[in-house]
């Protein structure tokens, strides 16, 4: 049987490539047990083949891939001059716990909490409840109202020291301060190496500004938290001076807070503008963009006067294809995460 089947099964492979008929030939001096073992090793040694084929081209591929912060990009690691200190290996080591995908998703947990509890804190400040009378002053009232204070300020307290390494890595950095010293001009990351980070194309003296505020804000925010914990009932933080040293620290911290948000997001839009090719738009540049489609959408659909008038409609598919075409990066679903990581980094996010 062994004989009859030989020659069927050369003649087929002969057939289909005539390139493998001298490594088929070899296999028919071989017992059927022989064989199987062979073309065993002959699958497995392509799917070895074509599993290093794979891994080759992905390391060709992998240096075009951008991690989420371009600092701690370790294909770039020998390209380092001079080599990275201890220092910097620690703050790297810091700053990727910090970016990690566990404490992104507990920062935005960390921002529903904060809307949820800022929520609860205005009402009963602004004495919306129904739990006693008078709406100001009574318990249980004043009680919920110091234990909504007391949470909103851990919840504080918890960004600003997560949000603490990157800033303070990025105030050593931008003023020249660290060790060694490293290239700090526009587009340099924190090794001193191009980045793709909108954030590094910020020009460095708005840079300053920023993290100089938001440095500002986590010290304000912990001084603040202080406050909370020596005057830690409602009798205490109503009355002078808890009232004085509660309330300053956190309107301070809150508008520190606040400004730099802001001065980030108009600065970044700048650059986005200036950089089109390289930044895609962020949210709020994406959310104008919208509305002023919308509006133009809803100006077309109005009808025109005079007797003949005729209400023409723009068609859907039209409206997609203008995102299309409007859009240089392909994408109608928002900013990449190049665009807009470097902003959140310096709020914990």
């Amino acid at each position: 049987m062994d004989q009859l089947d030989l020659p069927t099964i050369d003649e087929k492979a002969c057939q289909r490539d005539a390139q493998d008929q001298p490594e088929l030939q070899s296999q028919q001096q071989l017992q059927p047990s022989d064989r199987t073992l062979s073309n065993g090793a002959l699958r497995m040694g392509s799917q070895c083949s074509s599993r290093q084929a794979d891994e080759e081209r992905l390391q060709v591929q992998q240096p075009h891939l951008c991690e989420r912060n371009s600092s701690l990009n370790s294909l770039t690691v020998n390209d380092i001059s001079p080599p990275r200190s201890k220092g910097e290996v620690f703050r790297d080591l810091i700053l990727r716990l910090m970016d990690s995908r566990f404490v992104q998703l507990l920062g935005y947990l960390i921002l529903f909490l904060v809307v949820l509890d800022g929520a609860i804190f205005f009402f009963f400040l602004m004495g919306w409840q129904t739990l006693c009378r008078p709406r100001i002053e009574c318990e249980p009232r004043n009680d919920v109202y110091n234990i909504s204070v007391q949470i909103l300020n851990g919840l504080f307290t918890y960004m600003a020291i997560v949000a603490m390494p990157w800033r303070c890595a990025n105030g050593l950095h931008v003023f020249g301060l660290g060790l060694p010293p490293r290239d700090n001009s526009d587009g340099k990351d924190l090794y001193g190496i191009d980045s793709p980070d909108i954030w590094f194309h910020v020009p460095r003296r708005h840079r300053r500004i920023i993290t100089t505020t938001l440095l500002m804000n986590c010290i304000f925010q912990f001084i603040n938290q202080g406050t909370r914990i020596v005057f830690w009932n409602y009798g205490l933080q109503d009355q002078y001076p808890g009232n004085l040293w509660t309330n300053i620290f956190f309107g301070s911290s809150m508008l520190c807070a606040a400004v730099g948000a802001l001065h980030i997001v108009i600065i970044e839009g700048k650059v986005q503008k200036r950089n089109p090719e390289l930044f895609e738009p962020g949210p709020i540049q994406q959310f104008s963009a919208w509305c002023g489609r919308r509006k133009q959408h809803i100006s077309e659909q109005e009808p025109a006067t005079g007797p003949a008038a005729t209400i023409e409609t723009l068609p859907h598919d039209d409206i997609v294809q203008d995102d299309l075409t409007q859009n240089k990066f392909g994408s109608v679903l928002g900013p990449s995460a190049e665009s807009v990581r470097g902003g959140l980094r310096m709020f914990g996010l």
